[in-house]
Protein backbone atom coordinates (compact mmCIF):
# COMPACT_ATOMS: atom_id res chain seq x y z
CA UNK A 1 0.00 0.00 0.00
CA UNK A 2 2.87 2.02 0.89
CA UNK A 3 4.69 1.38 -2.73
CA UNK A 4 1.13 2.34 -4.34
CA UNK A 5 0.96 5.84 -2.62
CA UNK A 6 4.57 6.49 -3.76
CA UNK A 7 3.72 5.25 -7.04
CA UNK A 8 0.55 7.60 -7.35
CA UNK A 9 2.64 10.72 -5.55
CA UNK A 10 5.05 9.95 -8.45
CA UNK A 11 2.32 10.27 -10.96
CA UNK A 12 0.35 13.33 -9.35
CA UNK A 13 4.24 15.18 -9.57
CA UNK A 14 5.43 14.26 -13.55
CA UNK A 15 1.63 15.54 -13.87
CA UNK A 16 2.47 18.64 -12.01
CA UNK A 17 5.43 19.22 -13.65
CA UNK A 18 3.96 18.77 -17.47
CA UNK A 19 1.20 20.55 -16.53
CA UNK A 20 3.39 23.56 -15.16
CA UNK A 21 5.34 22.64 -18.97
CA UNK A 22 2.27 23.52 -21.09
CA UNK A 23 1.12 26.88 -18.81
CA UNK A 24 4.59 27.78 -19.49
CA UNK A 25 4.30 27.72 -22.78
CA UNK A 26 1.00 28.89 -22.85
CA UNK A 27 2.03 32.22 -20.94
CA UNK A 28 5.16 32.66 -23.44
CA UNK A 29 2.60 32.32 -26.22
CA UNK A 30 0.29 34.98 -24.71
CA UNK A 31 3.15 37.06 -23.40
CA UNK A 32 4.29 36.99 -27.69
CA UNK A 33 0.81 38.02 -28.67
CA UNK A 34 0.40 41.05 -25.86
CA UNK A 35 3.64 42.24 -26.86
CA UNK A 36 2.45 42.00 -31.16
CA UNK A 37 -0.52 43.36 -30.10
CA UNK A 38 1.27 46.31 -28.50
CA UNK A 39 3.55 47.18 -31.22
CA UNK A 40 0.40 46.86 -33.59
CA UNK A 41 -1.56 49.77 -31.43
CA UNK A 42 1.36 51.49 -31.26
CA UNK A 43 1.92 51.65 -34.91
CA UNK A 44 -1.89 52.15 -35.05
CA UNK A 45 -1.21 55.16 -33.06
CA UNK A 46 1.35 56.77 -35.05
CA UNK A 47 -0.60 56.32 -38.11
CA UNK A 48 -3.61 58.09 -36.85
CA UNK A 49 -1.54 60.93 -35.55
CA UNK A 50 0.21 61.43 -38.97
CA UNK A 51 -3.70 61.03 -40.69
CA UNK A 52 -5.02 63.37 -38.73
CA UNK A 53 -1.91 66.22 -39.03
CA UNK A 54 -2.51 65.71 -42.80
CA UNK A 55 -6.31 66.27 -42.61
CA UNK A 56 -5.51 69.19 -40.62
CA UNK A 57 -3.25 70.52 -43.04
CA UNK A 58 -5.74 69.63 -46.20
CA UNK A 59 -8.86 71.48 -44.40
CA UNK A 60 -6.79 74.57 -43.63
CA UNK A 61 -5.80 74.63 -47.13
CA UNK A 62 -9.64 73.97 -48.41
CA UNK A 63 -10.27 76.92 -45.81
CA UNK A 64 -7.38 79.29 -47.56
CA UNK A 65 -8.62 78.64 -50.91
CA UNK A 66 -12.15 78.74 -50.08
CA UNK A 67 -11.28 82.38 -49.06
CA UNK A 68 -9.77 83.44 -51.86
CA UNK A 69 -12.14 81.69 -54.30
CA UNK A 70 -14.65 83.75 -52.27
CA UNK A 71 -12.43 87.29 -52.38
CA UNK A 72 -11.88 86.69 -55.97
CA UNK A 73 -15.50 86.55 -56.35
CA UNK A 74 -16.60 89.43 -54.54
CA UNK A 75 -14.29 91.14 -56.85
CA UNK A 76 -15.68 90.17 -59.23
CA UNK A 77 -19.11 91.09 -58.49
CA UNK A 78 -18.16 94.57 -57.66
CA UNK A 79 -16.04 94.58 -60.93
CA UNK A 80 -19.49 93.92 -62.52
CA UNK A 81 -21.69 96.65 -60.26
CA UNK A 82 -18.97 99.08 -61.28
CA UNK A 83 -19.27 98.49 -65.41
CA UNK A 84 -23.54 98.48 -64.42
CA UNK A 85 -23.27 101.47 -62.56
CA UNK A 86 -20.85 103.15 -65.14
CA UNK A 87 -23.53 102.54 -68.42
Amino acid sequence: DGVQAVRNAEEKAKKAITDAAMMTEELKKEQDTSAHLERMKKNLEVTVKDLQQRLDEAENLALKGGKKQLQKLELRVRELENELEAE
